[in-house]
């Protein structure tokens, strides 16, 4: 059996791999420069206290229950819009990977 290394990110197809913080500040950082065009000084600060409340959790999570952390951390911050852009994002990426799992599918029976 694997020794099991600090706090785990479980994926979507259910691989777990070591938590990494520069992905969720990654993927938060993206949705402010979506809105804002860049990130500044407030934005930054926004960045890094969600993603150390992430972090400060001390437990595995799946990529959907870190998602909605994200969501509501934004909702409850000042940034609305930002986290509207966020999850405008997270949705149309869902519809991309239903639609390459539908196309998967449908080329398995040819």
């Amino acid at each position: 059996m694997r020794e099991k290394i600090g706090v785990m990110v479980v994926k979507r197809n259910n691989e777990a791999v070591a938590f990494d913080k520069l992905k969720i500040k990654s993927a938060i950082s993206n949705a402010f420069i979506e809105v804002d065009g860049k990130l500044d000084e407030k934005s930054n600060e926004i960045v890094d206290r969600i993603s150390d409340s992430i972090e400060g959790l001390n437990k595995d999570l799946n990529v959907e229950e870190i998602q909605d952390i994200i969501e509501n951390k934004l909702m409850s911050s000042s940034r609305k819009d930002v986290a509207k852009s966020f999850m405008t994002h997270r949705e149309k990426r869902k519809m991309v990977r239903e639609a390459l799992k539908r196309d998967e599918g449908i080329l398995s029976l040819i």
